[in-house]
């Protein structure tokens, strides 16, 4: 009786989110529709157990490549003078954890200035940045998982976009906060700090300034790890949604799980409770990060709103009509010289979730009717559209990504649905013949014998 009256509540909370179309809704309500439709999403992943389980297993991939990371930095900050603030972000980052947390930081700050990269040789050098470069591959990869993204940077990507990341991104950020440094600590500043109401503004700063910095760090995150466009906004909108879930979690962290019951942990895992928190803290810290990537996705994305979640799974009649707007307007930007089709671009004109597009694309791509460019990136036309004819289209959308073993001619064979089947695929060669993408751009249609059509049902 509570299980069915939990599940109707439950529909009806979801028809009420998703019942309505966004559409022609007045601008604040929209935004408020979409923000519950977000959560809702948000829920939903969390339930599911993806967002929880690559969490987790970031934390580990953190353990073994902590200790590497921060000798990395340490040695970048140290050649500019500046290595000296990665202690201070470090406490800042672990602020949660009390004073078991500053205790850490220090053990593993020691196990850093023992790392003497000089002395590591070629190989241990060479296995040092593998083990940094395989922590932001993980982190890439879970975010190209939040933002629907089946490719990931190839080899000689990864490397090059990994070590820019790794190597200038610190510097950025400590050189930043140099600046910040120096600039707080003119005569200028000190003049305006006394008086009023410039002092309360610039105290105000002073302690937003952490929080800020951390929003910087997810949105930084966010624009440049994802294998796509990401646009500012949309990473901004992510950053300042995780910025807030770290602080309010941070405070959550700190209050009923290290400080109020700190005496039980520790009689259960004695001296091991630091570890214990530490890592418990790092899945937050993960699953935040996750979360606000969805976010900027969802923002990004909002094609993917329009849906309730697990209607997306498009049916034969709409793949063929999308193969067949895919194609035509991947010619028409050809022809007229534009840049090469974007999904995006493409997605957003027909209002379908880009997963949906880049399906039918990859189909398009795989028999060999469209091409990827690279400078600019997107799609063209693999060969001239005068031998691509219109049946080859609807049965590369027909058929797309089908299994070897799961094709029709497997199936066992009935004389009835044979003969069925072979009559509907003469009606659509009557019906478009030789037909051509071209000749379909440019309304040159062959018009099919009256008594030989067989109008296809789709």
């Amino acid at each position: 009786m509570i299980d069915a009256y939990l599940e109707n509540l439950k529909l009806s909370l979801a028809g009420l989110v998703w019942g309505a179309s966004l559409g022609g809704m007045p601008k604040g309500k929209r935004g408020v529709l979409r923000g519950l439709r977000i959560v809702h999403m948000l829920i939903r992943e969390l339930a599911e157990g993806g967002i929880p389980l690559r969490s987790a297993s970031l934390v580990f991939t953190t353990l073994l490549s902590l200790v590497p990371l921060l000798a990395v930095s340490f040695s970048v900050l140290k050649a500019f003078g500046v290595h000296n603030k990665l202690e201070q972000v470090l406490y800042s980052a672990v602020a949660p954890l009390g004073q078991a947390g500053f205790e850490l930081v220090e053990q593993i700050l020691g196990f850093v200035d023992n790392v003497e990269v000089g002395k590591l040789g070629s190989v241990g050098l060479i296995l040092l940045f593998v083990t940094v470069i395989s922590l932001v591959h993980k982190v890439e990869a879970a975010l190209n998982h939040a933002w629907r993204i089946d490719k990931a940077r190839s080899l000689g990507q990864r490397f090059s976009g990994y070590l820019s990341v790794l190597l200038v991104g610190p510097l950025l950020v400590f050189s930043a906060l140099g600046v910040i440094g120096a600039i707080m600590a003119t005569d200028l500043m000190q003049s305006l700090a006394a008086i009023e109401p410039f002092g309360t503004l610039i105290a105000w700063v002073s302690k937003l300034l952490p929080f800020m910095l951390v929003m910087a760090a997810f949105t930084f995150v966010y624009g440049c790890i994802p294998n796509t466009r990401v646009r500012l906004r949309s990473a901004l909108v992510g950053g300042s949604i995780s910025g807030v879930l770290w602080v309010c979690a941070g405070w959550a962290f700190a209050a009923l799980v290290v400080n109020a019951p700190s005496s039980n942990y520790t009689a259960i895992y004695s001296s091991f409770s630091i570890v214990f928190f530490f890592m418990l803290w790092l899945y937050v810290t993960w699953l935040i990060l996750l979360i606000g990537g969805s976010v900027a996705f969802y923002d990004q994305h909002p094609e993917y709103l329009g849906v309730m979640p697990g209607e997306l799974k498009a049916s034969n009649r709409l793949r063929e009509r999308m193969a067949l707007a895919v194609m035509l307007r991947a010619d028409r930007a050809h022809i007229s010289g534009a840049p090469p089709l974007d999904t995006l671009a493409v997605s957003r004109d027909m209002g379908l979730p880009r997963g949906l597009i880049q399906e039918t694309i990859d189909a398009l791509e795989e028999e060999g009717f469209l091409i990827a460019t690279e400078t600019p990136p997107g799609y063209m036309p693999a060969r001239d559209v005068g031998r691509i004819q219109l049946v080859d289209i609807l049965q590369a959308a027909r058929g797309a990504h089908e299994h070897r073993d799961l094709v029709p001619d497997k199936l066992p064979a009935d004389p009835m649905a044979e003969g069925l089947m072979d009559e509907l695929e003469s009606g659509a060669q009557a019906v478009l013949g030789t037909r051509t993408l071209k000749e379909l751009i440019e309304n040159r249609p062959q018009a099919p014998d009256k008594e030989s059509s067989v109008t296809l049902v789709r």
